[in-house]
């Protein structure tokens, strides 16, 4: 188990009852640790405006610093040790476990508000400032397809039905469902209860659990097949 702590530290324990590893070097809170998808390295987020990348045993192996203000995003690859970080700029890097950038994504002229790696990993959808999610390409940062039509800028993401969609969320309050091969349209809803701050999808791809930015909390929001294919 990884958790992060205010004290600029994030601690690994063993479970079931293991003494906890402390990773030391953030300059400020640490606001999210997750482990990589094999286990063997760890991702932290710090109130610093860095990332940096840990092996399991605590040693550290890379700080990555923004361009322009803190780090928004910071994700792992759910199929190999590469992770995506996005600061306050309109783009974002994928680098190595070590630190080396592998590619650049432009998110054009507006700031990146949003990213989800595909369940395959080839993929990545990013929703900008200026209301457009982007598909790209993971390993070349290479736009594949432009989803348009929010009135507003889109505020989280989420893949479904194991790739097949992107669904969306914006500041207009409404949910839109796309091909991401193509970046056409295929459903939109309204009347969500506030702004979707998080989304996060079952393994089958049929539910969303979504985080609002009113005081209900956690809602869920259940995805029929039906809206998500033409």
């Amino acid at each position: 188990m990884v958790s992060a702590s205010f004290d600029g530290t994030a601690r690994v324990t063993p479970l079931p009852d293991g003494e906890p590893v402390v990773l030391r070097g953030h300059g400020a809170a640490v606001l999210d640790a997750r482990f990589s998808p094999s286990g063997a390295a760890i991702l932290t987020l710090g109130g610093d405006g860095t990332a940096r990348t840990w092996d399991r045993d605590g040693s550290p192996l890379a700080v990555v610093r923004p361009a322009m203000g803190n780090i928004r995003i910071a994700a792992w690859s759910p199929t190999v040790e590469h992770f995506l970080v996005a600061d306050s700029g309109p783009g974002a890097r994928l680098f190595d476990r070590e630190g080396m950038i592998l590619a650049d994504f432009d998110a054009g002229r507006s700031t990146l508000r949003a990213a989800a790696f595909s369940p395959d990993g080839t993929r990545i959808a990013t929703g900008s400032a200026d209301g457009v999610a982007r598909v790209h390409e993971a390993a070349t940062g290479k736009v594949l397809a432009a989803c348009r039509g929010h009135g507003a800028l889109v505020t989280s993401l989420a893949w479904a039905l194991g790739g097949e969609s992107l669904v969306t969320f914006a500041g207009d309050g409404t949910v839109r469902a796309w091909d991401p091969v193509t970046g056409e349209p295929r459903a939109v809803a309204s009347g969500l209860p506030g702004r979707v701050q998080q989304a996060v999808t079952s393994a089958d791809g049929s539910l969303l659990l979504l985080r609002f930015e009113s005081e209900r909390g956690l809602d869920p929001w259940v995805l029929s097949p039906g809206d998500l294919r033409r």
